[in-house]
């Protein structure tokens, strides 16, 4: 009898400790931490940036108060400034792509010059007699042929290039008037240049090899 009351005992004892272990259970639930990764990208840019001047341009403009072919600078030029820039795109190393553009820093500010239009008539002694003229000028003269860089035969105006011919700045001298150089003798402006602008005659020669004149600065004549 005490045995039964024993046992009886601990399964009692064993089945409320067991109810109170489930009653205090909590399931814990392990789950794997979150894995951190990094992309690593296999592309890679490298900018190369270079300065580059940009130079500015010489405007001319008329001014009737000024003697004819008087040149005053009223402007100064300011030279501009641009970047090259050139971006090149790598694929582990190896070159795919490539691409180079502009981007403007400063734009440049052009000069300008005042060209004198005002004629003041006279006469003038020459190997060819006395000349009536309506205006003069000093100039600086070059000389050239057909056979320079870029010439030909035929002038701007469809004359035949060669001696007696003259290249003008059409702002300055306009094209077909007659005029007389120091130096050179009578001659017409008919054709014209890149180079010349402003105070700057360039003189026509069949042949400049076998020409006498020499670069330098001489007096313009615009004849009537």
């Amino acid at each position: 009898m005490l045995l039964t009351v024993l046992a009886f005992a601990i399964i009692s004892s064993f089945s409320v400790n067991k109810n109170i272990l489930i009653e205090n259970f909590e399931p814990k639930i392990f789950l794997p931490a979150r894995i951190q990764t990094q992309t690593k990208t296999q592309f890679d840019t490298k900018t190369i940036q270079k300065k580059q001047k940009v130079p500015f341009q010489v405007i001319y403009q008329k001014d009737h108060d000024l003697d004819w072919g008087k040149v005053v600078k009223s402007q100064s030029g300011l030279t501009g400034e641009n970047l090259i820039i050139t971006e090149t795109l790598f694929w582990k190393g190896a070159e795919v792509n490539k691409r180079t553009y502009n981007k403007t820093v400063k734009d440049p500010v052009n000069q300008i010059n005042l060209i004198g239009t005002k004629l003041t008539p006279g006469e003038i002694d020459t190997p060819l007699g006395r000349l009536a003229y309506r205006g003069k000028m000093r100039v600086f003269a070059t000389s050239y042929d057909k056979n320079c860089r870029g010439c030909n035969e035929t002038t701007a105006t469809g004359a035949k290039l060669g001696f007696g011919v003259v290249a003008v700045d059409p702002n300055l001298i306009p094209l077909g008037s007659k005029i007389y150089v120091e130096g050179y003798g009578e001659a017409k402006a008919l054709d014209t240049g890149g180079a010349i602008k402003g105070a700057k005659i360039d003189l026509a020669f069949d042949d400049v090899k076998a020409g006498f004149w020499r670069s330098r600065w001489t007096e313009v004549y615009l004849l009537e």
